[in-house]
Formats: C-alpha cells, structure tokens, sequence
C-alpha cells in the first residue's frame, strides 16, 4: 500500500493528485455519481479549500503582526494528555514548569462549540 497522505486538499486537482482513482494516497470516497461522500474531511470543494487558505492566511498575518508588535510569549498547548514539551529539545534549559504551567487547552471544534 503506498504512503497515506493527511491533510486537507482541493478536491477539484483529484485527477491531477490520483490519476488512476486507486484512492490508496489520499482519504476520499466518491459517490456513483463522481461527487464526494458529505461526511469527507479532508478532500475540500474547491470553495471551501480556498475559504480554509483565506482563514489560514489570515491567522497567520495576525501571528506575524504580533510577534512583529513584541508579543512572543511561550505558551505550550495541551491536547488531552499530550504537550509539545515531550519533543522539545530544550526542555533542560526551559523555564516552563509541567506541574504548574497553566496549559493552553486544544480542543476539537465541535467540542469548543465553533
């Protein structure tokens, strides 16, 4: 089986992404009628995958003005269990403590209500 690819993708380049619809790289299903399954997630209608492009640019133009204004603060998430402190490199050198370090807290968009 070949490598299985994650993410979000514009569902309108499927021929050029898939060109034999063996479906074994990419996580999409196809009705009878060549339309995507309405529960898919990650292959996009083109107007909502450029609709995620416009959102993702502007977070990270909002993110770029505020480590350009000196707001650079560290502030680990926690998703569950896990934290990104478990695949640092400097966790000897962080002054970050695990027991006290008030987490922000990752969650799903259904579960936060967006």
């Amino acid at each position: 089986m070949a490598y299985r690819h994650n993410g979000r993708f514009d569902a309108g380049i499927l021929d050029k992404l898939d060109r034999v619809q063996a479906r074994d790289q990419f996580n999409y299903r196809l009705t009878t009628a060549g339309k995507l399954f309405g529960n898919s997630t990650e292959a996009l209608p083109q107007a909502e995958f450029d609709a995620l492009l416009d959102v993702v640019e502007a977070q990270l133009r909002a993110m770029g003005e505020r480590i350009f204004s000196g707001v650079a603060a560290v502030d680990p998430y926690r998703k569950g269990t896990q934290t990104p402190c478990e695949h640092c490199d400097y966790r000897a050198a962080c002054r970050i403590d695990p027991w006290t370090h008030e987490w922000r807290v990752l969650r799903t968009a259904s579960a936060s209500g967006e």
